[in-house]
């Protein structure tokens, strides 16, 4: 029972006691009041009953915004350490435009006669990556900007890159293309570069393996001719196999992420 205070204005109960207590809560396990503002501010933010249940709260709530910056930390350098990563060498040649690498056949054994005048084979080839293009002596702009360009690439990669690699001209025009011809040729660009000419029938051969083409275009106003024939460098691998090809431009800032790519295990 309670009746209403005529001194305070509000209800006590008969035992004195504010409307809101049970009859079983003693005045000892009611809220005392906090003793600072520090305990009221996390009274009002946790609901805890003192102080050391309000330390107890801060210690966890600390713990807690610690932990998730921490992790939100190492989210955030794992991503950048993704993002800043240099590409794997399979990556490079991938998605690189004008770049295709497969695994195509390995080449048939062919005769030919290189630069120097000596007997030369396909199975030559084998040990190092080679870049093989079709050209010819005669030819106005491609072959010898192509040439200029891997020499420009070879000055830039290292000597151990070289060793590890080889440019190979084949001969679409071996009636014109001796070796007497090939040989001041390719040395005015790169003395390490090689040539193949000689054997019509090979050179037929080859290009049909490695998807290339080749036509003579005759020129009736100075009885002269001229050879159309495929631009791209075709990728020999060390065991001899027809592995893929790289489009023109061939510019040394293009090519050698390429060709670095190739040798750091990018085609396999």
């Amino acid at each position: 029972m309670y009746r209403k205070s005529h001194k305070k204005g509000y209800l006590v109960f008969q035992n004195g006691q504010k409307p809101g207590f049970t009859a079983r809560e003693s005045a000892s396990e009611t809220r005392r009041k906090p003793q600072n503002r520090a305990e009221l501010c996390q009274r009002l933010l946790t609901g805890c009953r003192n102080l050391a249940e309000c330390s107890r709260h801060a210690f966890q709530d600390t713990t807690l915004k610690y932990a998730l910056a921490l992790t939100l930390l190492l989210v955030l350098a794992f991503g950048a350490g993704l993002a800043s990563a240099p590409p794997s060498a399979r990556s490079v040649l991938q998605h690189s435009d004008g770049v295709a690498v497969f695994n195509g056949p390995t080449l048939p054994a062919l005769e030919f006669v290189d630069e120097n005048g000596d007997s030369a084979n396909t199975r030559d080839l084998q040990g190092r990556w080679t870049l093989v293009f079709f050209g010819y002596t005669f030819c106005p702009d491609v072959c010898p900007m192509t040439l200029l360009q891997l020499s420009q690439l070879w000055k830039q990669l290292s000597d151990e890159q070289t060793r590890q690699l080889t440019a190979l001209l084949v001969s679409v025009d071996p009636q014109r293309d001796t070796p007497a011809a090939l040989k001041p040729y390719m040395n005015y660009f790169n003395p390490e570069f090689r040539a193949f000419t000689g054997n019509p029938e090979n050179m037929q051969t080859l290009t049909g393996v490695l998807n290339a083409f080749y036509a003579r275009v005759e020129r009736p106003d100075t009885g002269d001719y001229l050879m159309d024939h495929s631009a791209n460098l075709i990728l020999i691998d060390p065991q001899g196999r027809y592995r893929g090809y790289i489009e023109p431009p061939f510019t040394p800032v293009r090519m050698k992420p390429l060709v670095t790519a190739l040798l750091n295990g990018g085609a396999d």
